[in-house]
């Protein structure tokens, strides 16, 4: 192992540690390992949430300034309630013709 390694003492409920016990000994390896694995894991998992987050941002951000370009700068008048009604409205039609197709 070429990476240093930190002391850090943490509390897991009776069942998680037994579990871990457990899987350390059917992988010959141990609990240690196996903790430090699932950390990396999650940390990767972690970046990659954040990362398409960022993305979506910017990408809904583009949408925005394509949109107010497009008029012009000029903001878009929304009534929010109808445009949830309209939502629902189509969303109720789009299940009914489901339904009808099966």
């Amino acid at each position: 192992m070429n990476q240093s390694l930190e002391r850090m003492q943490i509390l897991m409920a009776h069942r998680q540690r037994q579990r871990l016990m457990e899987l350390a000994g059917a992988q010959k390896r141990s609990v240690s390992d196996l903790i430090r694995e699932a950390v990396d894991r999650y940390l990767e998992q972690e970046e990659t949430r954040r990362v398409q987050a960022r993305r979506a941002i910017h990408q809904m951000k583009a949408v925005r300034e394509s949109l107010l370009r497009s008029r012009s700068g000029q903001p878009m008048e929304i009534d929010a309630a109808e445009f949830i009604r309209q939502m629902r409205e189509e969303r109720t039609d789009e299940l009914g013709r489901r339904v009808l197709d099966y």
